[in-house]
């Protein structure tokens, strides 16, 4: 009952009250809003050199689930309602996907448990929430490109007209970048001119920028290397390596991407349902791979996955034709001809 008494009182009452010393016995939780709790934690999250993006993804999912719930203190957050609350932007055909759900779930459980690391509250409220399972969720299902698509959406971008601040020929490297290396969008915004050794022929993700929180060192072809070289010939080091008038790749790259298909002659969904987003050019890349026949232990170290069932599961697709050559490469058992005469007589 103090809790929601407090927690109803206008901030500058409640200042006063702890300033005359009348709520001296009472949890310091207790007397501070949730916003100012929020601002430590992104303080926090800041000072351990965490991407700036993902702090602020982090905090903004929280918030917007708190004012969502119209959560003013700690004592008034329950599990329940922001499981219910986050559940309801799952609703109507441009709801969330499952993924996204436990995205929230997670932000806000871990700022619960932040909470309580720090003292300032006995339990976390949030702590049994549990995630979905997005193998169910159907919503959002990618496909690797074909191989001739891959081709024909980079050879057509090239030519085509500026946009979103970057030549055709730019983001035609870009596509090719990722498919070749498994890169995110956000790896790839992330990346300096400095980031590529042109003669050890990789390409370096740093640990704040990597999904892993590692740093990755992945390799590049020769050619790509050579085209890259050149494209680069009158940037600084520090120069962000994509991006051309916007200075960075756009954080639009699904609507780039998906005009770019349209002029490729490429459907961003298929028949039945499936997209060819941004992310599919690192599904392409396991699949691409596995396709070629390489080891499924280094494609997994390729497509830096902690789990070797999420590499066979998720991004070593089976492209068109894929499963006729497959059977076509096992042992002739045919019968011989005289083998044959006797089975059948």
């Amino acid at each position: 009952e103090l809790a929601e008494w407090i927690a109803g009182l206008p901030e500058d009452k409640r200042e006063t009250l702890v300033k005359h010393g009348l709520l001296a016995d009472v949890p310091a939780v207790l007397k501070k809003p949730l916003d100012r709790h929020l601002a430590d934690f992104e303080r926090s999250l800041q000072a351990k050199k965490n991407n700036p993006e993902y702090v602020q993804l982090v905090v903004r999912r929280v918030k917007r689930v708190f004012e969502g719930c119209r959560f003013k203190m700690w004592a008034d957050i329950q599990g329940d309602a922001v499981e219910a609350y986050v559940a309801s932007l799952q609703q109507g055909e441009s709801g969330i996907s499952a993924q996204t759900f436990n995205f929230y779930l997670q932000a806000c459980k871990q700022f619960g448990r932040w909470m309580v690391q720090n003292e300032r509250a006995d339990k976390n409220p949030m702590a049994y929430l549990k995630r979905q399972n997005v193998k169910v969720d159907r919503r959002h299902d990618r496909r690797s490109f074909e191989v001739e698509e891959a081709q024909r959406l980079l050879a057509t971008t090239a030519k085509a007209e500026t946009r979103y601040g970057m030549s055709g020929y730019e983001r035609a490297l870009v596509y090719r970048l990722a498919l070749e290396t498994g890169l995110r969008a956000n790896e790839i915004r992330s990346l300096q001119v400095a980031s590529f050794d042109f003669q050890a022929l990789t390409v370096t993700v740093q640990a704040g920028y990597s999904k892993r929180k590692n740093e990755d060192v992945l390799p590049i072809r020769v050619d790509t290397a050579r085209e890259l070289k050149a494209f680069f010939a009158d940037k600084a080091p520090e120069d962000k390596a994509f991006g051309g008038s916007y200075q960075q790749l756009t954080d639009k790259t699904a609507d780039m991407i998906q005009a770019d298909l349209a002029e490729a002659g490429i459907s961003y969904i298929d028949d039945v349902g499936r997209y060819v987003d941004f992310h599919a050019l690192r599904h392409s890349t396991g699949s691409f791979l596995a396709a070629a026949g390489v080891n499924i232990k280094t494609i997994q170290t390729i497509m830096r996955h902690s789990d070797i069932n999420l590499t066979m599961g998720r991004y070593a697709h089976v492209l068109r034709g894929g499963e006729a050559q497959a059977v076509a490469k096992l042992p002739d058992l045919s019968l011989s001809k005289n083998e044959s005469k006797k089975a059948a007589g």
